[in-house]
C-alpha cells in the first residue's frame, strides 16, 4: 500500500470511529426524541427521564448527598433557596448547617414567628433559631442538618417561615 492510499485508509477508519463515539454519546436523546415522536410523550404532570415518565419536581436520576427540591438537587446545608428543608428561604441570603444565618432578627428572622437570633458555638456567625431543644452539643455537626449549635451547648432548631 504506497503512502497516499494509507493516508485515506486512516483518515477513513479515525472518521468512522469518531462518529461512532458521536452517535453513541447522542443516542439517549436521539431514542428519547423518537419516543417522543410516536406519541410516548409524558402526561400531565410528568416528564420525561431516560425513556420513564417521572414527576417534574423530581430529580433525574438521583441526588446521591443532595436533595431534590422543585426538581433540583441540592445540598439542604447550605443553600439559601432551600435551607434545612425544601422551600425554605433565608432571608439573609446565607445558610449554614441548615440555619439561616441572622444579623438583625427583625429583619433575617420570618417576622411574626416565634424565633430569636443567637450566636453559634463555632464560627461566630449567629442564626435565627426556633426554641426547641434537641440535645447537647459542642459543634454543629453534633446536631442533625436543620439546626445549630447555639454558645448555650444545645442545638436549636431551624427558623421556618
Amino acid at each position: 500500500m504506497d503512502g497516499t492510499r494509507f493516508d485515506r485508509w486512516t483518515r477513513r477508519r479515525f472518521g468512522l470511529a469518531a462518529g461512532g463515539l458521536i452517535a453513541s454519546a447522542l443516542w439517549p436523546s436521539v431514542v428519547e426524541r423518537a419516543d417522543a415522536r410516536k406519541g410516548k410523550r409524558c402526561k400531565g404532570k410528568k416528564k420525561r427521564c431516560w425513556k420513564k415518565c417521572i414527576a417534574k419536581n423530581a430529580c433525574c436520576g438521583g441526588c446521591g448527598q443532595g436533595t431534590c427540591c422543585a426538581g433540583r438537587c441540592v445540598d439542604l446545608g447550605s443553600d439559601a433557596t432551600h435551607c434545612g428543608v425544601c422551600g425554605n428561604g433565608c432571608r439573609s441570603g446565607a445558610c449554614l448547617h441548615g440555619v439561616c444565618t441572622c444579623k438583625n432578627f427583625f429583619t433575617d428572622c420570618p417576622p411574626g414567628s416565634p424565633c430569636s437570633c443567637g450566636a453559634r458555638k463555632e464560627g461566630g456567625a449567629t442564626v435565627c433559631y426556633a426554641l426547641a431543644l434537641q440535645g447537647a452539643c459542642d459543634v454543629d455537626d453534633d446536631c442533625p442538618v436543620g439546626s445549630a449549635c447555639l454558645v448555650n451547648g444545645q442545638c436549636l432548631g431551624a427558623c421556618l417561615g
